[in-house]
């Protein structure tokens, strides 16, 4: 099972265990709500070697 994880713009992590990326992107659309200053996020597979895709706050607020 692929568990997805956020970190802010500085690599700290927001959020891990998520079980679906669509859960990956809501928490993505909340933490970018909350801090209006933060410019993006990243969304990875919270596994060695997954893969990761960034989010501008544009991407992740507007879909």
């Amino acid at each position: 099972m692929t568990n997805y994880a956020i970190d802010d713009e500085f690599g700290n992590q927001i959020t891990t265990g998520l079980d679906s990326y669509d859960a990956a992107k809501q928490a993505a659309r909340r933490y970018l709500s909350a801090h209006k200053d933060a410019p993006a996020v990243t969304i990875y597979e919270d596994t060695t070697g997954g893969e990761s895709w960034d989010l501008s706050r544009g991407e992740v607020v507007s879909t």
